[in-house]
């Protein structure tokens, strides 16, 4: 059990090492962004 553990947890080090947004998280940004771009320039001003 503790390989299967420490397999998993090397895994997720690095994938989070390679910098690359999950899929999911790029999805969320990209449909917030087009719902509401133009209010992120305002507030960028």
């Amino acid at each position: 059990m503790q390989a299967l553990v420490d397999e998993a947890l090397a895994d997720l080090i690095e994938k989070r090492r390679q910098g690359k947004p999950r899929d999911n998280v790029m999805a969320a940004y990209q449909a917030s962004h087009e719902k509401f771009g133009t209010l992120y320039k305002k507030l960028a001003e």
